[in-house]
């Protein structure tokens, strides 16, 4: 018994660690799609611009997932929006 709990327990830290980080990058990319949505022709969807900024609000970062939201939020940056830009990154 002492055997296989010494062989499972590393198995399944692996496991949950592994889960956790695909969850945040599942909820990085699901803020970067809303981001996307947001920006239409007509102005700006707030709904769908609230939504990702929740989902960012709430999502632990790693530095590469900051760099893909910074990236994302150019967009605004780009159709003279730069306020909503910065909202976003800080």
């Amino acid at each position: 018994m002492n055997c296989f709990l010494k062989t499972i327990t590393p198995l399944l830290l692996i496991a949950f660690t592994y889960n956790t980080t695909l969850g945040q990058q599942s909820r990085v990319d699901s803020a970067i799609a809303l981001l996307n949505k947001s920006n239409t022709t007509n102005g700006l969807d707030t709904v769908s611009f609230y939504a990702a900024r929740q989902l960012i609000g709430t999502a632990i970062l790693s530095d590469a997932q900051i760099n893909q939201l910074e990236k994302a939020a150019e967009q605004f940056k780009k159709a003279n929006d730069e306020d909503l830009c910065y909202a976003i990154k800080y």
